[in-house]
């Protein structure tokens, strides 16, 4: 069985923030609900896969279980924590393993959160620091060839004149 190899991508890209917050709408007490969402292929995140790989080949052609691998997966190394979740009666719902995977599996909201959270924590744009990014465009706005840099297009079109 191949070992899956993820890159480190606080390295390759300047991960530099270990969460971000995903805003999931209100409650009941119109208060946000937001989610806390870790790293994609952060340590944590790796060995996690890694401890799931197998069940996950054996679960292969059974979606449901499959999808409780999954989830449970997400709930030990993506999903941190979350507030301004609450029950129906306004109370506010403990961040457990068994309510993080309820969530995650639950057939009327459980697929678009589980999504949600994946798509937040496989953006690397989410865990760097502002101060970061603002020096990105910094660069790219004191880049040569004038105020910003070249699209695409202009590239394009530039080595069509040139040719």
């Amino acid at each position: 069985m191949a070992e899956l190899l993820i890159p480190d991508l606080e390295k390759q890209y300047g991960a530099t923030k270990d969460t971000t917050d995903l805003y999931i709408g209100e409650n009941k007490k119109g208060e946000d609900i937001i989610f806390y969402v870790g790293r994609a292929g952060s340590e944590e995140h790796e060995k996690a896969s890694h401890a799931s790989q197998q069940a996950l080949e054996r679960s292969r052609n059974k979606p449901k279980k499959r999808q409780r691998i999954m989830a449970e997966l997400v709930a030990r190394a993506i999903l941190k924590g979350w507030k301004g979740l609450i029950d129906g009666d306004g109370v506010p719902i403990p961040c457990t393993l068994e309510n993080k995977i309820a969530i995650l599996t639950n057939k009327e909201y459980g697929k678009r959160i589980f999504v949600d959270v994946l798509e937040a924590a496989n953006d690397i744009n989410n865990f760097q620091d502002e101060d970061q990014d603002e020096e990105e465009e910094d660069d790219v706005q004191d880049g040569e060839g004038g105020d910003s840099a070249a699209t695409p297009e202009e590239e394009t079109e530039k080595n069509l004149e040139n040719s």
